[in-house]
């Protein structure tokens, strides 16, 4: 016999009936830092960091580079996806397996740029994403092949999909067992992924190896997040606002290649501590994210008028 992580029903919908009138009277509701809907805000967030791939080159002012940046986004297990109502509820968190977001970067001075990305509502894996990711880069120090840098970065938009009522629950109709929570329709969520932060990193360039260039890096986050659903849950409609808001530390390494004088090769992993409390645990937990990203960059050059 399967044993499952709650006692019994009764103390699942115990949880959630509770959850509900306490949210009935916080519209919205803020949620502690170390709640598992908060934790999984954070980690979706942290997914979209803009990141740097060590201190940026020196380039001429009015330089333009081009960049396609492929984000991996960590496939989670039942107990992780356990976050919805303190931790009750098993919510669709596996999505989409990976992120691809455009970044352009104008060279503002040879030592400092201003870097821009959009993703467009375009909808990929059942999620439709509508998020714009700045960061102002410099760098701040050289010595040789080592080099060190400060960038400032923050992050506006969100994501939609069926996050807590799926096409399946809600085909499962009356069979507790594929709709557990009574999906009478798909629902439309969304969950907004904003925050600014600083990251400060160095790097070392090995020329014997065609300028191969290790580096390591450290970011500070400020997330503003929220989550707004709209549901359904035994049949009545479940639309309620979550809010939640702290700070999270980010840790980054990897390399940076230039395949030629055009275009380049960085990857990097990433890793980030996140706290979180779930049932009947009372003491909090680090359930990190720990992903690899890649960016591919065309050093497009410097615009040209006509006639030059």
């Amino acid at each position: 016999m399967k044993i499952i992580r709650f006692p019994s029903l009764a103390l699942i919908l115990l949880l959630a009936t509770t959850n509900m009138l306490r949210a009935q009277f916080a519209n919205p509701e803020f949620l502690a830092p170390t709640r598992p809907e908060a934790w999984a805000m954070k980690y979706f967030s942290s997914t979209s960091l803009l990141t740097g791939y060590g201190p940026i080159d020196k380039r001429e002012k009015g330089w333009i580079d081009l960049g396609l940046e492929i984000v991996e986004i960590p496939f989670l297990n039942e107990e992780e996806r356990r976050v919805g109502f303190d931790g009750a509820k098993v919510e669709n968190l596996n999505n989409a397996p990976i992120s691809l977001r455009p970044i352009i970067s104008f060279y503002l001075s040879e030592k400092i740029s201003l870097s821009a990305s959009y993703t467009p509502p375009i909808e990929l894996w059942d999620v439709k994403a509508n998020i714009f990711s700045f960061s102002l880069n410099w760098r701040a120090y050289e010595k040789g092949p080592l080099a060190a840098g400060l960038r400032f970065y923050g992050q506006k938009g969100a994501a939609t999909g069926a996050f807590t009522c799926t096409e399946d629950n809600v085909r499962a109709g009356d069979d507790f067992v594929g709709n557990p929570w009574g999906c009478a329709e798909v629902s439309r969520d969304r969950v907004h992924m904003d925050y600014y932060g600083a990251e400060g990193s160095i790097s070392y360039r090995m020329e014997k190896l065609n300028g191969l260039t290790p580096y390591f890096s450290v970011g500070w986050n400020h997330m503003r997040t929220k989550f707004k659903l709209d549901s359904s849950l035994f049949g009545q409609p479940d639309r309620r606002l979550e809010k939640a808001e702290g700070n999270t530390v980010s840790y980054s390494g990897g390399f940076v290649y230039p395949v030629n004088d055009k275009l380049s090769f960085g990857f990097q992993v990433f890793y980030t501590p996140l706290d979180v409390i779930r049932f009947p645990d009372t003491v909090s937990e680090n359930d990190s994210l720990i992903n690899v990203r890649a960016q591919f960059t065309y050093h497009f050059g410097k615009l040209r008028k006509k006639g030059t």
